[in-house]
């Protein structure tokens, strides 16, 4: 097991306890983003009942063809991927058709965010694979470059597990991306109230590098 690591709150708060190495480490990325970044959060509701009908009808086929269950995490990886190509400005140093996505990955440990590239040619399959095998390197400690910082974060699982929260950006990234918990309720549409599920997504950006305009674009784009 990880030995865990002691972490100091100053005063008023003169207190320690223990913690793993991760959840520490996410902890001091959480608290330098506070004091280097102009932080702001913008908010929309998205529609997923299509995609968790999809997972729900397609999983057992989907995880006995592919070898592993299908999630929606790597659909909105591919989906923010596909936007910051749309939106350079809210993922600048990616290369062209390949932003380098820090995605939350849940672990025994704790949620991590390794570095994947949702790139077209690999697919939803492929994503998946991949972050199978790097959550069971993360649960055996064998993690290393893939924990890198990447172009632009994605938030989803344990880390945003209620129906809204403010991310936290990540310097020099200039915006993180939050899909919270889906929530069933009434939506009015053409007539009459209809059971949807929607989750609200939260894109937090640094208003020193994107523009208002460009990351609310960027948002309904995501939608």
């Amino acid at each position: 097991a990880e030995s865990p690591v002691s972490v100091f709150f100053p005063a008023p708060h003169a207190v320690s306890r223990d913690t793993s190495r991760v959840a520490s480490a996410a902890a001091s990325v959480r608290l330098n983003s506070s004091l280097g970044t102009a932080a702001v959060t913008l908010f929309e509701k998205v529609d997923v009942t299509s995609l968790f009908d999809l997972i729900e009808s397609e999983s057992a086929s989907f995880e006995a063809r592919e070898g592993v269950p299908l999630e929606a995490s790597a659909v909105f990886a591919a989906a923010l991927s596909r936007t910051a190509e749309a939106f350079p400005a809210i993922a600048p140093a990616a290369a062209s058709g390949a932003a380098l996505v820090n995605l939350a990955v849940d672990t025994a440990l704790g949620t991590i965010y390794p570095a994947v590239v949702a790139s077209r040619r690999e697919g939803i399959a492929g994503l998946l694979r991949r972050l199978s095998d790097l959550k069971s390197r993360a649960e055996a400690g064998s993690l290393t470059q893939e924990l890198s910082l990447g172009d632009i974060t994605l938030i989803t699982g344990r880390g945003a597990g209620t129906i809204s929260s403010t991310p936290a950006v990540t310097p020099p990234q200039a915006a993180t991306l939050a899909v919270h918990r889906a929530e069933e309720t009434a939506v009015w549409k053409n007539g009459t109230w209809e059971p949807r599920r929607v989750a609200v997504a939260a894109l937090s950006f640094d208003s020193r590098m994107v523009e208002r305009e460009t990351a609310s674009d960027a948002l309904l784009f995501f939608r």
